[in-house]
């Protein structure tokens, strides 16, 4: 898998248990980066995401035991140590 994350200054994913990633940009910028890739995600980071704009979107809470090799995974909330 291929992680996309975004983090701060300090490596979080998350500032004040608020995402770091809400920005129209950024999901632009997504979008073209994974073309017509698998692009994986929980259904939290989902809500900001127009499911036309990704070809190819798969929404599971359990997406980073889903997703195979070559397959992007958007992660926001979730701890990525045991995927290691």
């Amino acid at each position: 898998m291929i992680v996309i994350a975004c983090l701060d200054d300090n490596g979080g994913m998350m500032f004040n248990h608020r995402r770091q990633s809400q920005d129209r940009v950024l999901r632009a910028h997504i979008a073209a980066l994974v073309g017509g890739a698998m692009l994986w995600m929980n259904h939290y980071s989902a809500q900001q995401f127009d499911a036309e704009s990704i070809q190819h979107l798969n929404v599971d809470d359990a997406f980073l035991q889903e997703a195979v090799q070559g397959d992007y995974c958007f992660v926001e909330d979730t701890a990525l140590k045991s995927y290691e």
